[in-house]
């Protein structure tokens, strides 16, 4: 349940009233017309209204007690409504509806003094209701409108009936941009209440003030940075048009929304420090800077140029909502190259160079042993009339033919498992030194930040990117900031070379886009796996700047039909982007992948063995038979010589 706290004490600074003092009528077609303009307008759009009052003569609070009563007991069922009063403490909290009762122009400016952005949504809606009908109303509406316009206010209703004509109540507003004059505060009658309706029915009853500028001038604060942000300039040198990313949206938005854009270069050319009025610096100080006047004329009234949502800019300004994600990686030197001893032995890791090592080591001592014995077991292993074991072995491992092949089962399984242990061995060593060569791969570089800062590396970046490690203190040491175009004057070339011990933080649609050009010079920027943040991208403008509204609606339609992501696509082409990951790039063959080849040359020694000892075998019965044959024959001839 919404308690409801109105405090009815005057106070002490206006002193004792006077009674005798003629009391106004309570104006009855004000009071509908407030009643119908509640009921037809803010209970659609909202649960919940303020209403504030102030009054310079005593005599009208009395009016206006009478009129938020009858406001309250009639809007009540349909609304909830929260009532200040001159003591009632100002809560901080975001208001949209309000509703402010007055009786003249300086009764208004007490309450606009105390109107804080915090406190009040300037793209709210504001009615008015001037409890006074003297003949100084008509000042009173200009001088409100003038005050209201000093907030950027827009979307103001101000209700008044005239003494003339007291069965009427009039419905003010203004537009601020109008068909031959530009941020000027007319009041235009926009509706009559009469007879217990409003007039015009076709007419709004907040209509939309800023979808047509009428080619009025707004000043939009930039600078260079590609390809967000690129100016074009005349034979004069003067910025003529921007381009780019950033620069298509804000000329658009300028061409749908029919104004003209002055452009105000940034000097020096960065986003600045974002801070208290009189304490930010750089572009922020551009469109944060105010002078005080009878309306505020501030010096611009955007900006663009890769401005990021952050906490701290929320805090001093205005943003639109984020219409582009940009993806903020890391640029990387090259690692240095390997040489060409590294890179004919990089396709095999060291542990496949001492198995092949072994493996040949024990065929030298194997044969060494076998020549040592008799030429029966020379044959029988290697075969007849193979005069050169030990080369034939080296031959076929490295690709060479046989001259004469064995004869003898055992030897041919030897030589064929040799043959498929070195075919295997050779393709995959051939193979994975191809892409090496193809590739002209350098030594590995670290992947992620805490790598590089654990390698001695610092990181250079553009000092408004500093937020990004506002979590990570560990990180802050090690930071060089600098300005956007000194990392391109002078980063693009030390980052070709691998004794620069830095690496660079840039948008990825930036990279891609230089490399674009670099490639025709021979040079790359390259990136690496890590991700470091990811920056949602917004026009910038004051805290309570009256056109965000007309900005976001046409940023929400170009975003949902996809022209964003079509115009960046023009500056961001992803083929132009090298990565540096071990995960794509060759990598030196591992034990499990060439395992086959080892399992190729035990079978083959296994098969070897087993018709070794098959080998073995037949003989050993064929030397049994032997001996049973000459047994026999010998018997044979006993008995001949003795009974012959």
């Amino acid at each position: 349940m919404l308690l409801f706290i109105i405090f009815w004490v005057l106070p002490v600074s206006h002193g004792s009233y006077n009674f005798s003092d003629s009391v106004t009528p309570k104006p009855k077609p004000l009071v509908e017309a407030s009643i119908a303009m509640i009921r037809q307008f803010f209970v659609p759009e909202s649960n919940h209204i303020y209403i504030r009052r102030r009054a310079s003569n005593p005599g009208s609070v009395f009016v206006q007690r009478d009129i938020v009563n009858e406001l309250t007991a009639r809007s009540e069922p349909h609304i909830k409504i929260q009532l200040e009063t001159y003591q009632a403490k100002v809560l901080e909290q975001l208001r949209a509806f309000n509703v402010f009762l007055v009786d003249d122009y300086k009764a208004f400016e007490r309450i606009s003094d105390g109107m804080k952005v915090r406190t009040y949504n300037y793209n709210g809606f504001f009615m008015v209701i001037v409890s006074n009908s003297s003949e100084s109303s008509g000042y009173t509406v200009q001088r409100i409108m003038d005050e209201l316009w000093t907030h950027y206010i827009v979307n103001v209703a101000i209700l008044i009936s005239y003494e003339y004509a007291p069965e009427k109540t009039y419905y003010y507003t203004y537009f601020p941009f109008g068909n031959g004059y530009c941020e000027r505060v007319q009041p235009t009658l926009w509706k009559v209440f009469s007879e217990g309706h409003f007039g015009n029915l076709e007419k709004e009853f907040f209509p939309p003030k800023l979808s047509n500028m009428h080619g009025c001038p707004l000043k939009l604060a930039t600078f260079e940075i590609a390809p967000f942000v690129m100016l074009k300039y005349d034979s004069k040198g003067k910025v003529i048009q921007t381009d780019g990313l950033e620069g298509i949206v804000a000329r658009v938005l300028s061409q749908q929304l029919n104004f003209t854009t002055q452009i105000v270069l940034v000097d020096p050319p960065d986003w600045g420090i974002t801070a208290v009025l009189g304490s930010s610096t750089g572009a922020s100080r551009y469109v944060r800077w105010i002078k005080l006047h009878v309306i505020r004329d501030r010096e611009v009234n955007f900006s663009i140029g890769y401005w990021a949502l952050t906490h701290s800019r929320s805090l001093y300004m205005g943003s639109t909502f984020p219409y582009y994600s940009s993806l903020m990686t890391i640029i990387a030197p090259p690692g240095y190259p390997y040489s060409t001893i590294e890179q004919l032995m990089l396709p095999f890791k060291y542990i496949i160079w001492c198995c092949i090592t072994s493996i040949l080591a024990i065929a030298f001592c194997v044969i060494t042993i076998v020549n040592r014995r008799s030429i029966s077991v020379q044959y029988f292993v290697f075969g007849r009339r193979v005069s050169a074991p030990l080369l034939n072995t080296f031959n076929v491992f490295f690709g060479g033919s046989l001259h004469r092949l064995p004869g003898r089962n055992f030897a041919r399984t030897l030589i064929a498992a040799w043959l498929l242990y070195s075919l295997v061995i050779r393709t995959s060593y051939t193979a994975s030194l191809f892409k090496f060569l193809k590739l002209q791969p350098n030594r590995t570089v670290p992947q992620i930040i805490p790598e590089y800062i654990a390698a001695g590396y610092h990181i250079r970046m553009t000092r408004n990117l500093s937020y990004m490690f506002d979590g990570i203190p560990d990180v802050l040491p090690h930071l060089h900031q600098t300005s956007y175009a000194q990392l391109i004057a002078t980063g693009i070339d030390e980052l070709q070379l691998p004794s620069t011990r830095y690496v660079m933080l840039m948008p990825i649609e930036a990279i891609s886009f230089f490399n674009r050009n670099l490639t025709k010079q021979g040079k790359l920027l390259r990136t690496v796996y890590d991700r470091v943040f990811l920056s949602k991208l917004a026009i910038y403008t004051q805290k309570s700047a009256p056109f965000l509204p007309a900005f976001n609606t046409f940023l929400g339609r170009l975003n949902a039909a996809g022209f964003i992501d079509q115009w960046a696509s023009k500056y961001h082409q992803p083929v132009f982007l090298k990565q540096i990951r071990w995960q794509t790039g060759p990598r030196p063959l591992e034990l499990q992948q060439v395992m086959g080849c080892f399992i190729l040359l035990l079978g083959g020694l296994i098969a070897g063995l087993l018709a070794f000892v098959l080998e073995c075998f037949l003989e050993w019965r064929k030397r049994k038979v032997m001996l049973r044959r000459m047994r026999r024959l010998r018997r044979t001839r006993r008995r001949f010589v003795l009974y012959g």
